[in-house]
């Protein structure tokens, strides 16, 4: 995910404290939601209140509307999280409590038109088709790509000018339609910077198909079992927001690298008997670049006094008690690393 459980959180916090009854939908309340899933809510509560259920989560960099179904508000974060929230009347609340997450099928709530548009900044064409930048990278980076290739497309063709955006070279394309975009429509610089970084950065953007080895994750951090298993259990550690070094860590994410730290260390001593473990933040690559666009990640290299049997092939750490080869000869298979994957998350999810 990207921070969608923290805002939902957040919300069931504010239904509670403001008495306010907040029902949560779509696929966050079905259980099919994926990283860059929309969060759908129903809030009962006038334009005041509607208000600082927005702002209290964080500055939005982005707020709109749908115009088909009409009156669904579009707020899109600092973090990347969209929520589609929808202004009723009444949430159709059953038991106790003000949050509600059951489901109550195709039930259909009246919109408060007027709460809605004294809530939107703009409404002119420019404005809801610069929406469709952010609304093309969250469906391309959830493994949509011919979704997000159209909405891409839907901008070239109300722009009339420039090159159709291909899925092979889909980021090069955006980045172009971006630049013509903005030099003819300037966005507010907080919302083109969230589609920059979404763009420019890998670790911003993880496609779904490259989540297949997400090992633990949290509101600050993501843990992923590495491709190249030089060293069994190799791991990356992610910061989930755009940060360009360890100084600038907040005091949140702090606490949970520490927590991390340990987790990631209990769980390769005990499912492989690692001796310790080497961290590195280095981010050298990113500064090959001539525009470096550094993101905070961590390197974990497991380290071994004696050899690891994975599936009955052994690995062993020559280099134990010397600094990490970085080019390492004793590679762990494909097959060996789908066992290393499953029994790393069987303990991080045992041990949650």
């Amino acid at each position: 995910m990207l921070n969608q459980e923290k805002f939902i959180r957040y919300i069931a916090e504010f239904a509670a404290e403001n008495e306010v009854h907040i029902r949560l939908g779509g696929s966050f309340q079905n259980g099919t939601a994926s990283r860059y899933s929309d969060v759908d809510i129903s809030v009962a509560g006038d334009a005041e209140q509607v208000k600082r259920l927005i702002c209290g989560y964080g500055r939005p960099v982005f707020l709109s509307h749908t115009t088909n179904p009409m009156g669904i508000l579009i707020v899109i974060y600092e973090d990347g999280v969209q929520v589609d929230l929808e202004v009723v009347t009444d949430v159709a609340a059953t038991g106790a409590g003000y949050f509600h997450s059951d489901d109550i099928g195709n039930a259909e709530f009246a919109r408060n038109e007027i709460v809605f548009r004294e809530l939107v900044p703009r409404d002119d064409e420019p404005y809801q088709i610069s929406r469709l930048f952010h609304r093309s990278l969250i469906k391309y980076l959830s493994g949509k790509e011919d979704a997000g290739v159209s909405v891409a497309n839907e901008i070239v063709a109300f722009l009339k000018s420039g090159d159709k955006v291909a899925k092979e070279t889909y980021r090069d394309g955006m980045r172009k339609l971006l630049d013509l975009f903005s030099a003819e429509y300037p966005m507010e610089k907080e919302y083109e910077g969230l589609l920059r970084k979404m763009l420019g950065c890998d670790w911003c953007g993880i496609p779904e198909s490259e989540r297949k080895y997400l090992l633990a994750e949290s509101d600050c951090w993501e843990v992923f079992l590495a491709d190249e298993q030089d060293y069994v259990g190799r791991c990356v550690l992610v910061l989930r927001r755009h940060c360009e070094s360890l100084s600038a860590l907040t005091e949140a994410e702090w606490m949970e690298l520490h927590r991390f730290v340990k987790r990631i260390e209990s769980c390769v001593k005990a499912v492989f008997g690692a001796e310790m473990c080497n961290w590195s933040c280095l981010m050298n690559s990113f500064y090959k670049s001539s525009d470096p666009n550094p993101h905070v990640h961590i390197h974990v290299r497991p380290r071994y006094k004696t050899p690891v049997t994975i599936n009955g092939h052994m690995y062993a750490d020559a280099d134990f008690g010397r600094h990490y080869s970085l080019r390492q000869n004793n590679m762990v298979s494909g097959e060996d690393m789908q066992v290393i994957f499953r029994k790393m998350k069987r303990w991080f999810d045992c041990e949650q």
